[in-house]
């Protein structure tokens, strides 16, 4: 499936926008005074250009070696780090903890600021902070900031990572405020979600903090056969950010680096959707549909706000930090272009190995991940000899015509989804045998 393209030509997105009533800056609300009928103008925020800060995000549980080396190589990379510290989830209505076994002096051989991720599962309340469970929470916040410092790292922020339903942000708020306690003098941020910006709540808590981050993507509505099957859209978000600097205190944009996977039962209906860790195994019949971090958007999200930007918007945050064992995860290649604001290119090419049989390999040679091919059509010359044998491998049929002996078709099987090379990735295709007036020389492939 395609994606949205991110094309807008040479002027800023946020200033086409604007200029289509799209946005609503703070400088376009018209205010009427008490003693008459005369406007008064609210100040437009300031706005800048230029580099932003670029921090990533170790979302993991549990840290393989692979974590480790892709932390190190994050060196030089990264401006900031935010690493998982505590992950809680709801037993019978009660608190249970996850605490990663952090690395830490791999982590300070960075050099760079290290903050702490608190994510707390859905949970309705109530919010009191005479809670036992409230006091837990601020219990656990303690413990992960004391072993980071007893390990000589002294966080630059704690972040409170809470989905939160929009009606309960007053109890979340409640949260905060012990949760802030707990931290200080480490300041703290939140997570904020795009249905909390049309509550004053929200302005309210990030008043509180005097930061927060706001995370753009997610799957919304879910279809089987979606347009656009992006986890995030280039208008939507520039709106979002434009109201959230109405605010008046600064903030991050969290963007997406992965794919996530949605399965549909017989009935249409969404029964799960995979965006971390091992790939589940989904009941039989299950369609999937993969949806995708687009770089061609968020690079042009990246552009845009390099040019024009609100004063108030000073950073990015990764979700997440490319690990080689992550294959919904984008590889570095295609992280640090976008981060520069250029649009990578997949480039798939196919590799002949062998005479006869000759093995045929997929390979991405660019730096963006790319679906694998609907079909690749391998072609002697006409008189060139015939293609007498051959087999496909996993995730795709050969085809072959009698009547057209010189030609073969390799087809991706269909309902084949979340089927991609990254950056650097190969997949066997199959092999092919030719007749003994056939030379693997002639054979020519095409991908399509």
């Amino acid at each position: 499936m395609q994606t949205s393209k991110y094309s807008f030509g040479t002027a800023s997105l946020g200033a086409a926008l604007k200029r289509r009533g799209l946005l609503k800056a703070a400088g376009g609300l018209v205010g009427w005074s008490v003693s008459g009928c005369s406007r008064e103008k609210t100040p437009e925020p300031a706005r800048i250009a230029g580099p932003l800060t670029q921090e990533g995000y170790v979302w993991q549980r549990v840290w393989t070696s692979q974590v480790r080396e892709a932390v190190a190589e994050a060196r030089g990379k990264f401006s900031g780090l935010t690493v998982l510290a505590a992950e809680v989830d709801w037993r019978d209505q009660q608190p249970a903890v996850t605490r990663p076994k952090l690395d830490f002096p791999r982590l300070l051989s960075l050099g760079i600021p290290i903050s702490l991720a608190m994510r707390i599962g859905p949970w309705p309340g109530p919010y009191e902070i005479t809670d036992p469970r409230t006091q837990q929470l601020a219990a656990w916040l303690r413990e992960i900031i004391k072993e980071a410092e007893m390990a000589g790292c002294q966080p630059a922020e704690v972040q409170i990572d809470f989905d939160a339903a929009t009606a309960k942000l007053a109890g979340y708020q409640t949260w905060l405020t012990l949760l802030q306690q707990a931290a200080a003098p480490i300041p703290i941020s939140f997570t904020a979600l795009p249905d909390w910006l049309n509550s004053p709540i929200l302005k309210s808590m990030a008043r509180q903090t005097g930061r927060f981050v706001l995370q753009v993507h997610a799957v919304e509505k879910a279809q089987r056969h979606p347009q656009d099957p992006s986890l995030i859209q280039a208008e939507q978000t520039l709106r979002w950010v434009e109201r959230a600097a109405e605010f008046g205190v600064p903030f991050r944009v969290a963007l997406p680096t992965y794919r996530s996977v949605v399965g549909f039962n017989a009935e249409g209906k969404v029964i799960g959707i995979d965006s971390e860790g091992p790939r589940r195994a989904w009941p039989e019949q299950t369609e999937l549909v993969s949806y995708v971090s687009p770089p061609e958007v968020i690079a042009g999200l990246v552009r845009d706000w390099m040019a024009d930007r609100p004063a108030m918007l000073g950073g990015l945050l990764w979700y997440r930090l490319p690990v080689p064992e992550e294959s919904r995860n984008w590889r570095w290649p295609t992280l640090e272009a976008v981060m520069a604001g250029k649009v990578p290119k997949p480039d798939v090419r196919l590799a002949m190995r062998g005479e006869n049989p000759v093995d045929l390999t997929l390979q991405n040679q660019g730096a963006a991940d790319a679906p694998w091919p609907e079909r690749i059509v391998a072609q002697l010359p006409e008189g060139g000899g015939g293609i007498v044998a051959g087999d496909a491998l996993a995730g795709y049929t050969l085809v072959q015509d009698p009547a057209t002996p010189g030609r073969a078709e390799f087809r991706k099987v269909a309902g084949t989804s979340d089927a991609f090379l990254l950056p650097g990735d190969e997949k066997s295709l199959g092999w092919l045998r030719l007749d003994a007036t056939g030379s693997h020389h002639e054979l020519s492939i095409s991908l399509r």
